[in-house]
C-alpha cells in the first residue's frame, strides 16, 4: 500500500512511490541549481521534478501525480485556470521519464521493472498512461460540475500539447474514476 497525504493506494502489480526512491533522491534530484538573470538582480532555483507513483501490471505503465485539493479549492483555483498546474504536471512527467532513462542506463534494481518496460529492446513503444489524480470538493451545483468538466478537458489539451512528443495517454481523474481502472484500489 502507498500512502500520499490523505489518500491510500493499492495496486495489483508492481508499484512504487517514485519521488521517495533512493535512485531519485541520490541521483535525479541532484540535478538542480540556480539560474541568474542577466541583470544580476534576480535568480531562481531550477531542479528536477518527480511524479508520486509508478504502477505496472503488464501494460500500461501508470505515471501518477496526486493533487488533493479538497478544502483548498480557492487557494488552487488560479493554478488550475492559468495552466500552472498543467505545466507543473508536464514537467513532472517529463522529468520522471528522464529519470527512468537514467535508471535504465545505471542498471537500477529498485526501478528495474519500470525502466525495462520503457526502454529495453523495444521495436514499438509500450503504452504509458500519465494520470493527474485531482481530487476536489463536491461541486455545489450542476453549473459548477459542468465548468469543472470543461476545465479538465482544457487542462488535458494543454498537457497533451506539452507532452505530445512522448506519445502518452493523458488523463485527469478523481479517486472514483481511478478506482474504475483495472488493478487500482484508492481510498
Amino acid at each position: 500500500m502507498i500512502r500520499e497525504g490523505n489518500i491510500s493506494f493499492e495496486f495489483y502489480g508492481d508499484s512504487i512511490q517514485y519521488d521517495k526512491t533512493n535512485f531519485y533522491r541520490n541521483h535525479v534530484e541532484k540535478c538542480k541549481g540556480f539560474i541568474n538573470y542577466e541583470d544580476g538582480n534576480d535568480s531562481r532555483e531550477e531542479g528536477t521534478k518527480a511524479v508520486d507513483i509508478l504502477g505496472l501490471n503488464k501494460s500500461p505503465l501508470y505515471i501518477i501525480e496526486i493533487k488533493d485539493f479538497r478544502g483548498y479549492r480557492i487557494q488552487n483555483k488560479a493554478r488550475i485556470k492559468n495552466s500552472e498546474l498543467a505545466f507543473e504536471f508536464s514537467l513532472k512527467v517529463k522529468d520522471t521519464i528522464t529519470g527512468l532513462y537514467g535508471a535504465f542506463r545505471k542498471h537500477s534494481e529498485e526501478l528495474k521493472v519500470f525502466h525495462t518496460y520503457l526502454f529495453y529492446n523495444r521495436n514499438e513503444p509500450n503504452p504509458v498512461r500519465a494520470i493527474l489524480l485531482m481530487e476536489e470538493d463536491m461541486p455545489e451545483n450542476d453549473f459548477e460540475a459542468k465548468k469543472r468538466i470543461a476545465l479538465k478537458k482544457e487542462l488535458v489539451t494543454k498537457i497533451e500539447q506539452q507532452l505530445g512528443f512522448l506519445s502518452l495517454h493523458i488523463s485527469i481523474l478523481s479517486i472514483s474514476e481511478l478506482n474504475n481502472l483495472p488493478n487500482w484500489k484508492v481510498a
